[in-house]
């Protein structure tokens, strides 16, 4: 088998744990039989050399959210599989894949485990593996990315304000949602569409059930205050907005979301955006070859 590690040295965790410590974990790792090639570098760097290894078997990502998601738009429809790693801040992937949070244990356990295809979702010519969240948590995700390339305390000082200030002023604004054709007109500070739907929680952390149900599902939630916003993120952490009154869940093969012309803030799989036109997002049925380990492994 042929694998290829590709190393994104600004992600957080990579910095934490070092580029050469994972890539010596990961040649630790890899048996005889996997004949293991190492590039690290920025996201654009790993990007390129995805694209231009077709003969791979396997790409190990060791980034966050938002370079996995990338990675995963260069081998959508091919059989190279993606084996996310743990290099995350929530790592949701690689939770819903059994893949451990551990980053030795995830080499070790992702080179053994086994191909499977899952969904992935298409947003302005981005792939996004998680979800997209329009309103206040784009700010909130905004916040803590300074957070985390805050250098000095005057840096953290300024990004912690941000944060806060962002949770207070969790202001409204008047979105439009078309989801396959019926369209939905309401003011809220948060609407959120997961690629495929949350079915409950796992430590906190809201989980899906299937990666492959071929649908996207749209969170349209009633909260207009800073209040709402933060009973909206206890309902999504304990994998219960179903359940709430406050939220109408929709599900849809392709979703259009504007705010009449205003600019508006959203993040993908984390990667906060902005925009001040309708953003298309849609879904693409078992697109994406990834590893998977078994529950019981």
């Amino acid at each position: 088998m042929k694998a290829l590690l590709l190393i994104n040295e600004k992600s957080g965790a990579v910095q934490k744990s070092g580029v050469d410590t994972i890539a010596a974990m990961a040649r630790e790792m890899a048996s005889s039989k996997i004949d293991l090639t190492i590039i690290d570098g920025d996201a654009p760097k790993l990007i390129d050399a995805a694209k231009s290894h077709d003969v791979v078997d396997v790409i190990a990502a060791a980034g966050g959210d938002g370079t996995q998601a990338a990675i995963a738009g260069a081998l959508m429809h091919k059989q190279t599989a993606l084996l996310p790693l743990p290099c995350g801040t929530m790592n949701l992937l690689c939770r819903e894949l059994n893949i451990p949070l551990d980053i030795k244990a995830a080499l070790r356990d992702g080179f053994r485990g086994e191909k499977t295809t899952i969904d992935v979702g298409v947003v302005g010519g981005r792939v996004f593996l998680n979800n997209v969240v329009f309103g206040a948590y784009a700010d909130l995700a905004e916040a803590r990315e300074e957070l985390r390339e805050a250098e000095t305390l005057q840096d953290l000082s300024f990004s912690v304000v941000a944060a806060a200030d962002a949770l207070m002023n969790a202001d409204p604004v008047k979105f439009r949602v078309i989801a396959d054709g019926e369209t939905f007109n309401m003011e809220t500070n948060t609407i959120a569409i997961s690629n495929n739907e949350i079915s409950h929680a796992d430590g906190l952390i809201p989980m899906r059930s299937t990666l492959s149900g071929g649908k996207l599902a749209a969170y349209l939630a009633d909260a207009t205050d800073a209040r709402a916003f933060a009973t909206l993120l206890a309902d999504f952490a304990r994998g219960a907005a179903e359940q709430s009154d406050a939220v109408r869940v929709v599900t849809a093969s392709k979703c259009v979301v504007g705010a009449q012309g205003a600019r508006f803030s959203y993040s993908i799989d984390g990667d906060p955006v902005e925009s001040d036109k309708d953003i298309t997002l849609e879904i693409r049925t078992n697109a994406l070859t990834v590893m998977r380990t078994r529950a019981d492994a």
